[in-house]
């Protein structure tokens, strides 16, 4: 019999036999557990049951807390592989013992030993039903532990599978056990786990409470399924079980995080249907998430829609959209909500004056900056550091030194504290005005206090030395900024290389880039970038472009500014096809260039008078999904002009229209010029001046007509462009009476249009005529320039030889 219990047991080559007797005490079990040898090789000794595989667990383990834990041990020491069945009778000891806290340590013992088998879920309890006949209670206390146990392991797989296959085993789980484990798969962020176990406490009739709901509706928010998160939420509801605020809150942040704000506000909205009162700090988690994304009408919205429903705003509900709206200059708005909070009684602290005050500095009103700093202090609220800085930077833009050192000493007076940030302000100050000497001597006060410079100190005492062309120094600096142990930053490299190109130290600004690389500098994109856009800057366009497509083709992309700097330099100079390099290179890093890029380029093409491809850069816009402005069309119906293709001209200015693109002036310019082009160039093949003047009048009207419905008014340039063609076409009495109407629309005509007349008499004949428009110019103290004058000797020497009229 004890071989056959041996070889069930132990499978092993050998059958083994227990040595040990019983023992009355736990140490002494420990000290005489059951050893294994061979049988044959050792003598017969008599039979001693297997205290874990025997149907009825030894009673002189029960007394002893510790005992199967220190038999567990000890019979891994010593080589014990025990299978199911034996695992189950340490789980019966440690259950009938006297303390409760066996299991989970024994538990994670097993699972954790390299020596045993793999612990069967399923095996495991089978035999402690069927063999050991342990109650279902007691069933769901091992299966608790069990869980905790695979919980503080960390073994989130094995937790889970365990509760699956502990569906059919004839016991119900305890609720604390299925929260517990719904808890850990969720922070291991299984949440397919959570929903799977969350289904099989429905099945086994485990009734769910307030902490099963939470994580449920967590998981299914977190998954993306706000759906499914609401029909448990209607579950709950239906059951009587309601969280508290806290609790709301902290979802609609969750959803906010997980979908956007949008979703987040359904949310909110939903949870406001079910007749749940929130509270505003509900309303600001959504109000700062879409200030987060710069939706700052949208978090006003909220702001309103609170107060709707009766949730009283707080400061900090208003505290986002004001500065939101600060930092997108729209300051009118951020007054009116300001105006808005005075009015409620809301306090306005120091963080949102900070943010107005700012704002009114960024946008050059330093001087009503000011004023709202010296009221909001004049009715004593608490100014701090912050604020004051603000007011220090207003004086140092207006210039006014005095006044930043004024406050800067009253903040000293009144024992707040002055630190790097407020002497920096100072320092560029004084560089922003030229006394570079006093920036200097304000950074000596600095350490005199014993505050040490940052890196952003040494930056703009730099970038001041640098701009007031003290380079040598700038240089000196960054020598004590390293041995102070200070290490440069990209901005600091960037300010030495903006400031030699600003000298004009070209080759200067080259030796320093190169010496950084030879030094281990990380030459960044800002690095790079200020290297295009100094030797941009300097004209030297060549050495920009050659830069800029050396380091791409290592994989850098120079920013935005710098590509901007180096497309618009280059179609300056004409070298269309570089630009065009340098486009198609930003395509290579999938960059799309904007319309602004294109339209500089499709200009160049244009004044190149390569037409196909400027219209096929036109045409690639609209496949990349992106519309044509105004000036994008108006360039090109130019190009056209000028190449006499007025019909293409007019194609363009069709489809221009068709697509909903409103021209302005300009265009209506262009095309006008362009007509009396072409019709000038009919009229040389068709010398019938009355068909040539009937074209003109009737072009020159319907385009008048188009404008004038489009509330598009007519400017000098159009006027001038008009007076031309029907001078030229000999319709000076058309030009005469265009030109009365130009003064009555409260147009002065200058120079230009002057000649356009004095031309018109001139090649009717009337000569006589355009030397008294001439001469009543200058007696009403118009100054006609020398080109004038030119036109007028021109056809006066044509009819009555040289003029004395320039005299």
């Amino acid at each position: 019999m004890w071989a056959s219990k041996s070889k069930q047991f132990f499978p092993r080559k050998h059958a083994f036999r227990c040595t040990s007797p019983r023992v009355s005490s736990s140490s002494a079990a420990v000290e005489t557990l059951p050893s294994y040898v061979p049988v044959g090789e050792e003598e017969r000794r008599p039979f001693v049951p297997d205290p874990f595989t025997s149907a009825d667990s030894p009673h002189w383990l029960k007394n002893d807390p510790n005992l199967s834990h220190s038999l567990s041990w000890h019979a891994r020491a010593r080589g014990f592989r025990g299978d199911t069945v034996s695992f189950a009778g340490l789980v019966k000891v440690a259950c009938e013992s006297d303390s409760k806290g066996n299991l989970r340590p024994l538990f994670k013992e097993l699972i954790s030993s390299r020596k045993s088998p793999p612990l069967e879920t399923r095996a495991l309890f089978e035999a402690l039903r069927d063999r050991f006949t342990v109650t279902t209670a007691t069933l769901a206390r091992v299966f608790h532990e069990l869980t905790s146990a695979y919980i503080e392991l960390g073994m989130p797989n094995e937790a889970f599978d365990a509760f699956i296959e502990a569906g059919g085993l004839g016991f119900i789980p305890h609720r604390s056990t299925c929260n517990l484990l719904l808890k850990f798969l969720m922070g291991h962020g299984d949440r397919t786990a959570v929903m799977d176990v969350y289904l099989q406490m429905k099945r086994l009739g485990v009734v769910p409470n307030a902490c099963s709901f939470r994580v449920m509706i967590e998981a299914f928010l977190r998954e993306g399924r706000p759906e499914e998160a609401f029909h448990v939420f209607g579950e709950m509801r239906r059951t009587g079980i309601s969280f508290g605020v806290l609790t709301y809150n902290v979802m609609i942040n969750q959803v906010c995080i997980s979908q956007g704000p949008d979703s987040g506000y359904d949310f909110l909205k939903k949870i406001r249907d079910f007749g749940i009162e929130l509270n505003d700090y509900s309303y600001n988690v959504l109000i700062r998430r879409y200030c987060d994304e710069s939706r700052i009408v949208k978090a006003e919205g909220v702001l309103k829609d609170m107060e709707s429903h009766g949730v009283s705003p707080s400061k900090h509900s208003y505290l986002c959209i004001i500065i939101g709206y600060c930092k997108s200059r729209n300051l009118i708005r951020a007054l009116s909500l300001h105006d808005e909070m005075v009015s409620k009684g809301i306090e306005v602290d120091g963080v949102i004056m900070s943010s107005l005050i700012k704002c009114l500095v960024d946008m050059d009103m330093a001087t009503k900056g000011l004023e709202t700093f010296q009221q909001f202090r004049s009715l004593g609220n608490h100014v701090d550091g912050v604020l004051y800085n603000v007011a220090i930077c207003a004086h140092c833009k207006l210039g006014d030194m005095d006044g930043a050192i004024e406050l800067f000493e009253d903040m000293k007076g009144r024992n707040l504290e002055v630190d790097v940030i407020h002497y920096t302000s100072l320092i560029r100050g004084y560089c922003l005005n030229g006394e570079v000497d006093e920036a200097c001597r304000m950074f000596d006060c600095m350490l005199e206090d014993g505050l040490a410079p940052d890196v952003v100190a040494y930056n703009v005492l730099a970038s001041g030395l640098c701009r007031n062309s003290r380079v040598q120094e700038a240089f000196d600096l960054l020598a004590s900024m390293l041995d102070h142990g200070v290490q440069p930053n990209a901005s600091t490299y960037v300010t030495f290389i903006n400031g030699l190109f600003k000298a004009g130290e070209v080759e200067a600004a080259k030796a320093f880039f190169w010496s950084l690389e030879e030094k281990g500098v990380l030459l960044c994109n800002h690095i790079l970038s200020s290297m295009v856009g100094g030797y941009c800057d300097a004209g030297c366009y060549r050495e920009a472009y050659k830069f800029f497509i050396k380091w791409s083709s290592e994989g850098v992309l120079v920013d935005e500014t710098a590509r901007t700097k180096l497309i618009r330099s280059l179609c300056g100079e004409e070298d269309v096809e570089r630009a065009h390099m340098v486009f198609k290179t930003m395509f290579r890093f999938e960059v799309i260039p904007d319309e602004i890029t294109y339209g500089r380029l499709i200009a160049a093409y244009c004044r190149a008078g390569n037409m196909n491809t400027a219209l096929s850069l036109c045409k690639e816009l609209l496949r990349r999904g992106m519309q044509p402005n105004p000036i994008i069309y108006t360039t090109l119906m130019h190009g056209y002009c000028q190449k006499v293709c007025f019909a293409e001209a007019c194609s363009l200015f069709d489809e221009m229209k068709g697509r909903g693109v409103v021209p302005d002036v300009i265009t209506y310019t262009v095309l006008l010029n362009g007509y009396c082009k072409a019709t000038l160039k009919r009229a040389c093949l068709d010398p019938d001046v009355g068909t040539k003047k009937v074209m003109i009048r009737v072009k020159c009207s319907k385009l008048l007509d188009e404008m004038e419905m489009m509330e598009i008014k007519p400017d000098v340039v159009f006027y001038t462009v008009l007076l031309d063609g029907l001078c030229k076409t000999d319709c000076l009495q058309d030009a005469l009476e265009i030109f009365d109407q130009m003064a009555n629309n409260g147009l002065m005509p200058d120079a230009v249009v002057y000649t356009v007349l004095v031309s018109g008499y001139c090649r009717q004949g009337q000569v006589d005529k355009a030397v008294e428009l001439v001469s009543d110019l200058i007696d009403q103290g118009f100054c006609p320039d020398t080109h004038l004058f030119s036109v007028l000797d021109h056809w006066i020497e044509r009819q009555n030889g040289p003029s004395s009229v320039t005299s």
